[in-house]
């Protein structure tokens, strides 16, 4: 029984009896899960319960986790407190610097004077100085403080310090109640966390005098801190029974998937052998393409992957094409299907160059000049094919490659860059590979093709190709490069011929040619999209926006009106109504849209309460705009509002309760095309959603509106002069009243899109404008993806030299190129990071003056009002300059904010209205002028610049910062960073190639000169290096030659002195041998002859005895003559039992620098033999030299294992052996050679049949000859 169920896991039959198990693995699944659904619903209130515990125990430990956290956070800043400041002589500056360390940069920490003033602060300031007493909760204990945008789990303690009781707020913010549309916007919520790990809302209320839900659908329980008191209420849906089945049905589906995918794979598994033993190429080609086929749509079929994941690899929005039903819809499907590709185009390849040095070439001439121009179409279709490919990525995709913000794009851009270099790849592989099939079919290119044929066959496919090109409705890509992308197959192929690169280097070459051109393609499309773009702008200026911005208005005051919580801070005491106001913009789409607009709140007597606007700076009387349309039913009301250069619309709301009005909600926006683009908003706060500036920077744009001949309104700098109005106006268009011009202004090339229109039976142009420069192909923009593209490949590099596909031997060339590559590169990146710091430091210089600048502008127009009018007050000196001179700013006395030209974003708590401490340390302690430092909002990081100044007396701090100031820098530190990392990536690459030329130019003569010491050590004395060398190596050469010649000729001469005097000795020997038996014989014969003429009685006796006598001295010469027959023979074998694959290898790599091409393909296991190692490597060694004396450059030598026999065919494209010698090369001494013994194939034959093998000729003509070798096998 043991036997049998053994014999069952055996050899590939193990696989076929695992995809049973898992079939019925997959069967017992599929019953199973009806059976746990209806368990669920006959125990559901059972279930439900337990699942509500679990979920309120699991969500308290959460919670308790992070007061834990935050408790043990305070002790060790008290501890460090304590111990470090004490006495009466503390340092200000280490108060400073142990409350603001990089460790506690997510806390807010206060340090409080007993007399209620905060002595000592970070950078995030959770309880403002007018919040703190009276403390709402007793000392050290963990409470929730909300207020403004943020709420905080927060704990105060007391500190001695000075030997007085201070007070150390320690505070966490777990809730930020606003959202931004942005790249910068960090997300934080407990309740957002809270529900994403139980997959089920929750609501939080941080206020400890919340009562439960009444909601029978939700359950409440009261969330307690360490000390057992209440600090809020946590709510959460209860699991619906629906949602709990569907998961399980969800789960259940997934577990068949996999299991589904685990039977596939090892019958795959088992299926190996069947596939390997296919002898045809093509057929296994085919018939692996196919599995390949059916195994991607069996992951289509079944969801796998993008059922398993979610998040931005599954969004359609970042790529999804309808290719092929759907296999590219989402960024990890494209991922998936582009992995098939490349398995498929790199087994193609492969499959091609073994096709292709193969040396039969005279079978199927017509059929392969047939086939010929259907394999070009798709070598050109498969260009078109990219084309088409990349340009979807560009179009169908939300990701805008070259406007990423950052050095290194976010995940879904990393996974579509890598998208795009595997479809490079496959399709490159594969052009390179149809090439290769199409030369070798019109016998324009083999193994040993010259140059000359190989650029005819150049210049026939770029005709080939420029003609299919011009003949597409789209040709998609220009002539210049189709050319250049042409050039850089066929210098793939020309590194392949004639480089004799290793497969693995050649896949790594081909990624390098895919990236440049692919990042090409890319680029060409997006300039395509950018030059679309300009029409969309055009399209959106001129189009009505009335509709939009009344819809965008009124949405925005319907969504206020039913937010619980802005709604509750109308009936709140001390409620940030300038925080509600900015949270209210925030989640609206007029931030999504980065509208100009304003969001106020007002009492019950039209007063504002709290505000933020954004670009919106009209004054709004809402009593006298709506006058009495205002009920107290809370309907929104609407106004048009017409302005100089755009439109707009105002709305209010009321807030009422019974009828009783409490405030009012009003929200205004305007479209203004001189704000196109959100010109007016600061960076932080503007959109990436907005589609009308998502492909282009809408900065570099000029808009220009015509009416009636006239400028009705710009966006941009420049103004149209008279020569370019007449070239507008009398430009062609289209029957859709639009076209393209290029106006030249001010000496530089625009390229111009226009739409003409009628508004009030007047002729209207707009005209949209960029420079052509600024789309053109530039570096920059190459650089930005090639330092991606570059990491993929140097990460695959690793990946096959940590596999082993690549192999690292530790010779004298690898020894010479790591040495170059350490000198080279270690000043590169010295160099790199050198410039980098210069960049930075730069860049730091030049925004510190432009800052500087600034403050210098406002603290002349400051003295000078004050100088013109003393009696003003400084507060309304600062409003004038700030209104006049359009400077952002904000004003501190010692550390409290009392005045800012941008209010709402302090007194919203966007921005801190405390001084930062570094600079409050900095200007009030180190009495520094000036300072200049790096501060934060969410993820976005800008320049703060600060100054001390005294006006009339009054000692000052004014700051000013390059986020609500708009600083124009030659170049920003990431453009420096792309285009730096760029050109030293590119560099990179370029040394590599260089030190490996050169290293292998040095390194050639020494492994040439030591593979063939190499090859003399193991008795081929025929060797001779070619010497093309100068200096040294030649000379080395020229003496390497001339011993081997002489040693050659050395041995002929000994060979032939030692036969002489071998034969001189024996035949010495062999007379004086002789001469003993020949004399008794001779006496005898004489006695016999004497006795017969005698006549004598007895002569029978005589002849008998006489008779035996000369038969025993004949026995005597056979004897003597076996003798020397054993001392002709070949001296005595060394025979051994080894492994004969690694002697064939390491015989074969002693001829790895001559100029003949050896492909040896041996089996992978061992195949043991019994025979002499030495003779072995003495057989192989003549097989090859005699091909490479025949001319040959190809010799393959197939190693195969033949049931009892080791087979070896030695095949090579040599001239040749003429029909009538080949029955006489095995015979002694026949030799076709000048210099030739003719023993070697004589000696060959000999050492195979003493060791029962074989050797003979299986066929010979002018251009292969093929010998075959047959070795018992000795397991």
């Amino acid at each position: 029984m043991k036997l049998n169920i053994s014999k069952i896991f055996k050899g590939d039959r193990k696989y076929f009896t695992i995809v049973f198990f898992v079939l019925i693995a997959l069967f017992v699944a599929g019953l199973i899960t009806p059976v746990i659904v209806e368990n669920k619903n006959s125990k559901w209130e059972e279930n439900l319960k337990a699942q509500i515990v679990r979920i309120e125990k699991e969500a308290i430990f959460y919670f308790r986790n992070k007061e834990t956290e935050l408790v043990k956070n305070k002790n060790k800043i008290k501890e460090k407190l304590s111990s470090t400041l004490y006495g009466e002589a503390y340092n200000y500056g280490e108060l400073i610097s142990l409350i603001n360390t990089e460790t506690h940069e997510d806390y807010s920490l206060e340090v409080v004077a007993p007399n209620g003033k905060i002595i000592a602060w970070n950078k995030n300031i959770a309880i403002k100085q007018e919040d703190i007493f009276p403390f709402v909760y007793p000392i050290d204990e963990a409470h929730f403080y909300s207020k403004g945008l943020f709420t905080y789990l927060t704990t105060i303690d007391t500190v001695k310090i000075i030997n007085d009781i201070f007070y150390l707020i320690v505070s966490k913010p777990i809730e930020k109640h606003y959202s931004l549309q942005n790249q910068f916007y960090s997300d934080l919520s407990l309740k957002e966390k809270l529900s994403n790990k139980f997959s089920t809302r929750f609501e939080i209320i941080y206020n400890p005098f919340s009562q439960p839900s009444k909601d029978g659908r939700i359950y409440s329980f009261s969330l307690l801190n360490s000390k057992q008191n209440k600090i809020g209420i946590v709510s959460f849906f209860k699991p619906l029974l629906n949602t709990e089945t569907a998961g399980i049905k969800d789960f259940s589906n997934k577990i068949q998937i996999l299991l589904l995918l685990a039977a596939l794979l090892f019958i795959s598994l088992g299926l190996r052998k069947e596939f390997l033993s296919i002898n045809s190429l093509l057929l296994r080609l085919f018939a692996f393409i196919i599995y390949l086929a059916i195994l991607r749509l069996v992951l289509f079929w079944t969801g796998f992957p993008s059922r398993f994941l979610e998040g931005a690899l599954v969004d359609p929005s970042f790529f999804s094409s309808t290719f092929a039903w759907g296999l590219v819809k989402t960024p990890i499907e494209a991922f998936i299907t582009n992995l098939f590709l490349i398995v498929i185009g790199v087994t193609l390849y492969r499959y091609v160059l073994k096709y292709f040095f193969e040396l039969s070439q005279n079978r199927f001439r017509l059929l392969k000049l047939i086939i010929a121009p259907f394999l070009a179409l798709i070598l050109f279709y498969t260009l078109r094919g990219l084309s088409a490919s990349i340009k979807s990525i560009i179009f169908d995709s939300t990701i805008r490659y070259f406007k990423e913000p950052d050095l290194i794009p976010n995940f879904p851009s990393l996974l579509m860059n890598l998208n795009i270099l595997l479809i490079g790849l496959s399709c490159i592989v594969l052009m390179v590979a149809l090439t290769l099939l199409v030369g070798k079919f019109l016998a324009l290119l083999n193994s040993n093709t010259k140059f000359s044929h190989f650029l005819l066959y150049f210049i026939l496919i770029q005709i080939a190709c420029f003609v299919f090109f011009n003949f597409q409705n789209e040709p998609l890509i220009t002539p210049f490069m189709c050319f250049i992308f042409i050039s850089l197959i066929f210098l793939l192929i020309f590194f392949q011929l004639y480089k004799k690169s290793t497969f693995s280097v050649s896949v790594m070459y081909s990624s390098l040619v895919a990236a440049v051109i692919t990042i090409s393609m890319l680029n060409y499309f997006n300039l395509e999209l950018e030059q679309r773009s300009l029409k969309t702008i055009a399209n959106e200026v001129n189009r009505s926006n009335k509709d939009l911005l009344n819809f965008l208005v009124d949405e925005t005051l319907r969504n206020s009106i039913n937010n619980k919580r802005l709604v509750g801070s109308f009936y709140k005491l001390n409620s940030n109504y300038d925080a509600e106001a900015f949270i209210t913009w925030s989640s609206s789409a007029l931030q999504r849209e980065s509208l100009n607009s304003k969001v106020i709140l007002l009492d019950r007597n039209f007063k504002t309460i709290g505000e933020f606007s954004v670009g919106y700076d009209y004054q709004l009387d809402f009593r006298v705009i709506f006058k009495d349309k205002i009920s107290s039913e809370q309907t929104v009301e609407l106004f048009e509002q017409k302005t100089a250069v755009g439109s707009g619309f105002v709305g209010i709301v009321p807030v009422a309760k019974n009828n009783v009005v409490t405030g009012y909600i009003g929200v205004a926006a305007e479209f203004n095309i001189e704000n196109l683009g959100a010109a007016r908003f600061p960076d932080f706060l503007e959109s990436n959603k907005v589609a009308l500036g998502s492909v282009i920077d809408l900065n570099l744009v000029k808009v220009f509106e015509f009416s009636n001949g006239r400028v009705s309104r710009v966006h941009g700098n420049l103004f149209p002069s008279k020569e370019q109005k007449d070239q507008i106006f009398t430009a062609p268009l289209t029957n859709l009243n639009d076209g393209w011009i290029s106006l030249s202004i001010y000496g530089e090339g625009y390229l111009t899109y226009l739409l003409k229109t009628s508004d009030n039976n007047a002729a209207k142009y707009t005209v949209v404008s960029i420079k052509e420069k600024e789309i053109a192909w530039s570096l920059f923009n190459f650089f930005k993806i090639f330092i991606i593209h570059s990491l993929y490949i140097l990460l695959a590099t690793f990946a096959l030299i940590l596999f082993r596909l690549i192999k690292i031997q530790y010779t004298f060339k690898t020894k010479l190129l790591v040495a170059f590559l350490v000198i080279s590169i270690i000043p590169l990146v010295a160099l790199a990071v050198y410039n980098r710091e210069v960049v930075r430091e730069r860049s730091a210089e030049a925004t510190f003056n432009e800052l500087s600048k600034r403050l210098d502008y406002l603290e002349n127009h400051v003295r000078a009002q004050i100088y013109k009018h003393p009696e003003r007050n400084l507060l309304v000196a600062f409003d004038n300059a700030g209104k006049e001179l359009g400077i952002a700013f904000s004003v501190y006395e010692n550390s409290n904010q009392i005045y800012s030209s941008k209010a709402e974003f302090y007194n919203s708590g966007l921005m801190e209205q405390k001084l930062n401490p570094d600079a409050h340390f900095n200007l009030n302690y180190l009495s520094y002028r000036d300072f200049l430092l790096k501060e934060k909002i969410n993820k976005y990081d800008y320049d703060a610049y600060y100054r001390k100044i005294d006006f009339e007396g009054t000692a000052l701090i004014v700051g000013v910062n390059d986020a609500l100031n708009n600083i124009e820098l030659s170049y920003s530190p990431l453009e420096a960073d792309i285009f730096l990392f760029g050109i030293y990536a590119f560099a990179l690459i370029v040394i590599i190639f260089v030190s490996t030329f050169f290293a292998n130019q040095i390194s050639s003569p020494i492994r040439r000169l030591t593979k063939a010491t190499e090859a003399v050590a193991q008795g081929d004395l025929s060797v001779n290096i070619e010497n093309k060398e100068r200096g040294e190596i030649k000379d080395l050469f020229d003496g390497f030659n001339q011993m081997t010649a002489e040693l050659q000729k050395n041995q002929v001469e000994i060979a032939e002195l030692e036969r002489e005097n071998a034969w001189k000795e024996m035949a010495k020997q062999v007379a004086h041998e002789i001469k003993n038996p020949l004399t008794p014989m001779k006496l005898s014969m004489q006695q016999l002859i004497a006795t017969f003429n005698d006549k004598k009685e007895n002569f029978g006796d005589t002849l008998k005895k006489l008779s035996q006598a000369v038969l025993n001295q004949i026995e005597n010469l056979n004897l003597i003559a076996s003798e020397f027959s054993s001392l002709a023979k070949m001296p005595s074998l060394n025979i051994e039992k080894f492994n004969l694959n690694p002697i064939v290898a390491d015989t074969v790599n002693l001829f790895s620098d001559e100029k003949v091409e050896i492909k040896l393909i041996a089996p992978k296991e061992s195949v043991y033999i019994e025979a002499d190692k030495s003779q072995i490597r003495r057989m192989i060694i003549n097989l090859i030299r005699n091909s490479i004396q025949a001319n040959a450059s190809l010799v393959i030598i197939e190693f195969e294992k033949q049931n009892v026999n080791a087979v070896l065919n030695f095949e090579d494209n040599g001239t040749g052996i003429p029909e009538k010698f080949q029955k006489k090369i095995f015979d002694a001494n026949f030799t076709t050679k000048e210099k030739g013994l003719g023993l070697g194939l004589k000696l060959i034959k000999r050492f195979l049949e003493n060791i029962n093998g074989e050797i003979f000729l299986v066929e010979s003509t002018k251009s292969n000859t093929t010998f075959r070798i047959v070795i018992p096998i000795n397991d």
